[in-house]
Parts: C-alpha cells; structure tokens; sequence
C-alpha cells in the first residue's frame, strides 16, 4: 500500500510557484499503481467532506527540489486530470519525495445552475401574477 500527502490551498507564483496551504490541512490517502483519476478525486472530496455536486477538485504537485534545480526556475506545478498523468505522479513518487497539491473551488455549473433556477423560479413567480 502506497500513502501519499494531499495538502490543500493554492499555487501562487513568486520567483517561483510556491504552493500555499490553507486552514483544510492535509490529508494522507492510499495511491497505487491500479488507483483511477475518479476513484482517487471522489477520495480527495469525501475525505475533506466535499460534495462533487458543489466542489471542484484540482490535482497538481511540483517537482523536488533536486529536480528543480536543472530546471527553469519558473518551472509551473504539474497537474493532475486523468489516470494516465495520476500514473505519472505514482512512477515519480517512487523515486522522489512528493506531495499531491488540490486546489478546491466552488464548482461554476452548480452555480450557473443555480442561477438558472432562481432566474427560473422568478419569472415562473412573475407570470404567474399576471
């Protein structure tokens, strides 16, 4: 069983990318070789009490330090959207230090739904007093 370190917040670039963790903390979750993108992001959501519905996740994670340095020093984080790129972090993990960054969101179709429906809802409530 392969554990690894899922912090939460947000990548900001200084001189470089710098990832700055939020009051969510981190979390430590099993990874492996046969582990899927979805099957590991819905982990990463129910793990911090996250709703997909709602919540969008964005995986990344920076290269080490030894790596880095035969590296563009504005080198950005690599992120994470499917499994083949999870499988990527896993072989890396296996041979570096490395921590899985997620980037959590308010997830814009909810929103846009939600819109949509109160839009909906009131000129529902407008025709109907007409």
């Amino acid at each position: 069983m392969d554990l690894v370190i899922i912090v939460s917040g947000n990548w900001i670039k200084k001189n470089k990318y710098v990832f700055n963790a939020d009051s969510r903390g981190c979390r430590v979750l099993h990874l492996d070789e046969n582990s899927t993108h979805e099957a590991f992001a819905k982990s990463v959501l129910d793990d911090y009490g996250l709703n997909e519905m709602s919540d969008h996740i964005q995986l990344s994670y920076m290269f080490s330090n030894k790596s880095l340095k035969t590296m563009a020093h504005d080198t950005p984080p690599v992120y994470v959207s499917n499994t083949r790129q999870l499988q990527g972090f896993v072989a890396l993990k296996k041979i570096e230090q490395l921590r899985l960054c997620v980037e959590i969101t308010e997830n814009k179709d909810d929103r846009a739904r939600e819109k949509t429906k109160t839009n909906f809802s009131f000129s529902s409530e407008v025709e109907a007093s007409e």
